[in-house]
């Protein structure tokens, strides 16, 4: 992280680290972290931050902005936070409480949430690939800033390839669990994806692409691969992590989950911008 800003505040990473994550179904991270400027480092936080909702927590607690919310922490901001993501220095950012407009250009694209207290899940996707409309629709898609890749269905993923030339199925002990492929660098192929008839969203190249494979430089490793989440996730669900995050500005904006109140869940939605 390059940049935090919390309302008014913003703490600017000033020293470098290396750091291993593991998941309970046994993924694992490995990465670049930062040390918090000294102001930041007097912030009580232990631990990873979690920015979903309870629903999620195996502990039945609040996470970190939930509580924020509760605690009524947010006096004189906004209970929405967002992210930039990018392989630039000095270009990923965390907002909390606000949004940074000089980040994104015109308005953002708003998307109700599928789920009230549960993932970051928005319904009625569509994905194109190949300038072919809509290729796969009426799908949910789980926005989730601590993926990595784009995952979907096996049958989809694999539907989705054959579009494409020259793509196949690729395998190596390299690789985590899930259905990956390979197709020509040559030709890395576009892909968007967009909710309710809105915007299309396109990947850059980069970010369809995960690079060459070491045993042939000519072919090169899709993000998007196909993993069974039945059992987590239901049918017919997607998550879209950072490769697709990298191309959009993203808001999430939060209210208490505990509200009920119908006029309540219109605060619940995320939000896609275009980057500066």
């Amino acid at each position: 992280m390059d940049l935090l800003i919390f309302g008014s505040l913003r703490y600017p990473a000033k020293h470098q680290f290396k750091f291993k994550l593991e998941y309970g179904n046994g993924h694992k991270v490995l990465g670049p972290g930062e040390t918090d400027t000294d102001e930041f480092a007097k912030v009580l936080f232990d631990g990873i931050i979690g920015l979903a909702f309870p629903g999620l927590s195996h502990l039945s607690g609040d996470p970190f902005f939930v509580s924020a919310i509760k605690q009524d922490q947010l006096k004189d901001l906004e209970n929405k936070f967002a992210f930039v993501f990018s392989t630039k220095p000095g270009v990923t950012s965390l907002t909390l409480g606000c949004i940074e407009d000089t980040a994104y250009k015109d308005k953002t694209e708003k998307h109700l949430l599928a789920e009230e207290d549960s993932h970051w899940e928005l319904g009625e996707a569509d994905l194109s690939i190949l300038q072919l409309i809509a290729l796969l629709s009426s799908f949910n898609m789980v926005i989730d800033i601590g993926a990595y890749k784009i995952t979907g269905p096996p049958a989809a993923v694999d539907f989705l390839y054959k579009q494409i030339p020259d793509a196949r199925q690729y395998v190596s002990p390299d690789l985590e669990a899930g259905n990956h492929y390979t197709f020509p660098c040559a030709s890395i192929p576009s892909v968007s994806f967009h909710w309710h008839q809105d915007n299309y969203w396109s990947m850059s190249s980069d970010t369809v692409s995960l690079g060459p494979i070491k045993e042939d430089p000519s072919c090169c490793l899709g993000s998007i691969i196909g993993l069974d989440m039945t059992k987590t996730l239901g049918e017919n669900t997607w998550i879209l992590g950072e490769m697709f995050l990298r191309n959009v500005y993203t808001v999430f904006s939060m209210d208490d989950p505990s509200n009920k109140k119908p006029e309540n869940r219109l605060k619940l939605y995320v939000g896609f911008a275009e980057l500066k």
